[in-house]
């Protein structure tokens, strides 16, 4: 994987936590998944926009296996990159203005 890759969540991704652990939805996807620990810290790693806590990270573990998990979320559609207009980054943005809770309503519902 291109190590300069500019990466963003998805901003139409919902995570929520349950007895059951996390879980991503992307109602535009139509999709959910399961996220173990490794993912939530992965999709931490490509917030953070100086790029110092993945570089922390390549020291310390074997750099294969944090792209594989990287181009894992990039298949699901949990991480695009940063110019591409992920599918459902409408549907946020059109409910922008009512507050995050209206997007996530409208999302569920879509689904």
């Amino acid at each position: 994987m291109e190590e300069n890759l500019d990466l963003k969540v998805n901003p139409g991704l919902i995570i929520s936590f349950t007895n059951g652990g996390a879980r991503a939805h992307l109602p535009a996807l139509r999709k959910r998944y399961n996220l173990n620990t490794a993912a939530l810290n992965l999709l931490l790693l490509v917030t953070d926009g100086q790029g110092t806590e993945m570089r922390k990270l390549r020291e310390s573990y074997d750099s294969g296996s944090i792209d594989q998990g990287i181009q894992r979320l990039l298949d699901l559609g949990i991480v695009v990159e940063a110019g591409d207009r992920a599918r459902g980054q409408e549907t946020v943005e059109e409910w922008r203005e009512w507050g995050r809770a209206a997007g996530f309503f409208i999302s569920t519902v879509a689904t």
